[in-house]
């Protein structure tokens, strides 16, 4: 079973330490066997309906599949990560997550302090004998975003929203251009950045500015902040779209009538993130027995990254429009087209495409 908590307070930390208590006592005498698993938010915490809620998934799954006993702690500001990790360290668990870039400095102390512990880190790479570190081909699924986006618009125009102006975020960026270039190479991209991935109206704000610049469509790489996006296109005049990230986010561009009945959608697709399958796929390891430090990637050859199956805009997006996207996904798994991971590349990109 998932317990959550919220991991400011010291509380928080006492009741995983009398939780954890009971089931030590019993491991010593009864059930050696017994693999445990923490994992610590970043500071956007669950409910984000995107990176952390993903990460989420794939612990419910290793609860249920694999029979490992989990343990979430939320986060609710980066001086959170180097306690929570510590925590579930010291009361023994034997493999403990991080998600999150910004995480990287915390997990990477907690790792030297725990040599004997198993740690993973997502979106970051720590170089560390008893740390698995998982990233994403997020340049890939974004290309196939670009594709929709540049081939769905209506002014010729379509927008980028990110977080913070980083390195990784780049990459959805990149991608995302490239997509859009490769689909239809006279349409404008207009890209701006919130500074974070928290302030939802913060999102919501600058995205009715790039709405309000011509933009119809807008893929966000933002993560609470996207929210913010959905609900500025639910608020414009003219049809709007967002283009969701991370999890499945088709759902929340849905609008209803009195009676329950769906009248309006804005989120044409979302770029899916599967940090569940590297999170179920670390588990797996630890529970077998076999962890192994180390770099994984996961690109769309290896279900780490995917668009969603459109299930409320499927009737709006052209079969054209389909089959060009399953061409391209091919040949990206293929090896046959390399997508650019920062803006330098995609210029090259760009130029190469034309």
């Amino acid at each position: 079973m998932i317990d959550l908590f919220r991991g400011r307070s010291f509380l928080c930390l006492c009741l995983i330490f009398l939780l954890s208590l009971s089931s030590c006592n019993k491991e010593d005498s009864s059930n050696s066997s017994s693999v445990r698993v923490g994992l610590v938010t970043d500071a956007a915490g669950l409910g984000d309906q995107s990176f952390n809620d993903s990460a989420n998934e794939g612990m419910i799954r290793a609860s249920k599949e694999l029979a490992v006993e989990t343990q979430v702690v939320e986060s609710s500001s980066t001086t959170d990560y180097g306690s929570n990790l510590n925590a579930f360290a010291d009361l023994g668990y034997n493999l403990i997550f991080s998600i999150g870039f910004l995480t990287k400095d915390s997990l990477s102390e907690a790792a030297e302090i725990h040599p004997d512990t198993h740690f993973a880190i997502i979106d970051e790479v720590v170089d560390k004998p008893n740390v698995a570190s998982c990233t994403f081909k997020e340049e890939e699924g974004s290309f196939l975003a670009g594709v929709v986006a540049g081939l769905m618009t209506k002014t010729g125009t379509v927008g980028f929203l990110g977080g913070v102006e980083v390195p990784l975020i780049k990459k959805f960026q990149a991608g995302y251009e490239a997509g859009v270039k490769i689909a239809n190479p006279n349409v404008k991209i207009i890209a701006k950045y919130t500074g974070d991935f928290e302030d939802v109206s913060k999102g919501k704000d600058i995205s009715s500015i790039l709405y309000s610049q011509g933009a119809d469509i807008i893929y966000h790489a933002s993560g609470k902040c996207g929210l913010g996006a959905i609900e500025s296109a639910k608020n414009q005049k003219k049809d709007c779209f967002v283009i969701g990230v991370d999890g499945d986010q088709d759902s929340l561009g849905v609008i209803k009538d009195n009676e329950g009945r769906i009248v309006k959608t804005v989120v044409l697709t979302s770029m899916m993130k599967h940090v569940d399958v590297a999170v179920f796929d670390v588990c797996k390891m630890e529970k077998e027995g076999t962890f192994k430090s180390g770099h994984r990637v996961y690109g769309l050859k290896e279900g780490g990254v995917s668009l969603t199956e459109m299930k409320f805009t499927r009737d709006k997006i052209p079969e054209s429009v389909i089959a060009k996207i399953e061409e391209l996904e091919q040949k990206i798994i293929q090896g046959d087209l390399i997508v650019p991971t920062t803006m330098e590349e995609c210029k090259k990109f760009e130029v190469k495409e034309k």
